[in-house]
């Protein structure tokens, strides 16, 4: 945890280091904090693609991803039932997203959050 890399520190081993130097002694303790910081909290990749709708999220994949599954096991077996329902899931869960955007997007115009746009 960052908190331990911080508790068992000799903070004056920067000062002495540093010849008293407030410059020093401020470019080392914030290069030592980097680079704690760079060694405990993960790094996350995202990807995003250019043609990928803002309100499809990692729930609507798994439901899109299911349906194609199921479409392609109705296709070899006759039995369509299951692509029908995961059919009309997805379809209540891209609803239920686009509403939960165009919601978002509405209270950031109607706030006076400018950060937020």
């Amino acid at each position: 945890m960052l908190q331990d890399c911080f508790h068992h520190v000799d903070w004056d081993m920067f000062r002495i280091a540093s010849n008293n130097n407030i410059d020093e002694y401020a470019d080392s303790v914030s290069e030592f904090i980097r680079t704690c910081v760079e060694d405990v909290v993960p790094i996350a990749t995202i990807k995003t693609f250019p043609n990928q709708k803002p309100w499809i999220d990692g729930s609507i994949r798994v439901k899109l991803k299911a349906q194609t599954t199921a479409f392609n096991q109705g296709k070899v077996t006759g039995n369509m039932t299951e692509y029908k329902q995961c059919n009309y899931s997805l379809r209540k869960a891209i609803k239920q997203a686009k509403r939960q955007y165009r919601d978002k997007v509405e209270s950031q115009f109607n706030g006076s959050d400018t950060r937020g746009m």
